[in-house]
């Protein structure tokens, strides 16, 4: 309902009444320019580290999800080359490893248009054994809670995690935003626990305010 409300604050001539949910590791981005499009980046893919499958266009009506077809694949990055290539929504939930979400995040955030939104998943694990890396434990959110922490101390960024599904990141940018790197790789869960209380974790109907 957060993805198809942020889609809908830009392209309001769609109808979501039949999106369905998002799932994978994966990062999505969704584009409305003209016929609804989704770019899809998937980084266990076996062709490539970085890949991203273009697809076609969607059953009239739905959305950016149903039923897509892939018709080409583009390294990613020939699309941070493509400087009139924008989002209005991009939907990161990738290796679930923290210097990869870190990547995906900071293009993601030069490839946004203004007014658009970011969602991260996975920032609040809620054992260590779910974040460790190597994956150990069939719940698994790895250790991407360190790009959270880096998102709370960047530079005209508004931040909030919705405290639903392990965490929904969700992230609007400002002017001459930056991103704060911190070299956290080697940072326990131990220091997660002590930095939670920094974070600004909301409910989900907070968080559909704050998407609005």
């Amino acid at each position: 309902d957060g993805i198809a409300k942020a889609l809908s604050r830009t392209s309001g001539h769609l109808n979501f009444d039949n999106l369905r949910s998002i799932s994978g590791r994966h990062t999505e981005m969704l584009l409305n320019d003209g016929p609804p499009k989704k770019f899809y980046f998937d980084s266990q893919t076996k062709l490539s580290e970085d890949f991203l499958v273009v697809m076609g266009n969607c059953e009239k009506d739905v959305g950016l999800i149903v039923n897509a077809t892939p018709i080409s694949i583009i390294h990613f990055e020939q699309l941070m080359t493509n400087k009139n290539l924008k989002f209005d929504v991009i939907f990161i939930d990738g290796l679930h490893h923290y210097d990869q979400c870190q990547r995906d995040c900071i293009n993601s955030m030069n490839i946004l248009n203004p007014g658009g939104i970011i969602f991260l998943h996975d920032l609040l694990p809620r054992s260590d054994i779910e974040q460790q890396i190597p994956q150990s434990y069939p719940t698994w959110t790895g250790d991407v809670w360190k790009v959270a922490v880096e998102l709370s101390s960047s530079k005209n960024v508004d931040f909030r995690i919705c405290n639903i599904d392990h965490g929904i990141g969700i992230l609007k940018l400002r002017d001459k935003f930056e991103y704060k790197k911190m070299n956290l790789k080697d940072e326990t869960f131990d220091y997660f626990l002590n930095y939670k209380k920094n974070l600004n974790i909301i409910n989900s109907e907070e968080a559909l305010d704050f998407i609005e």
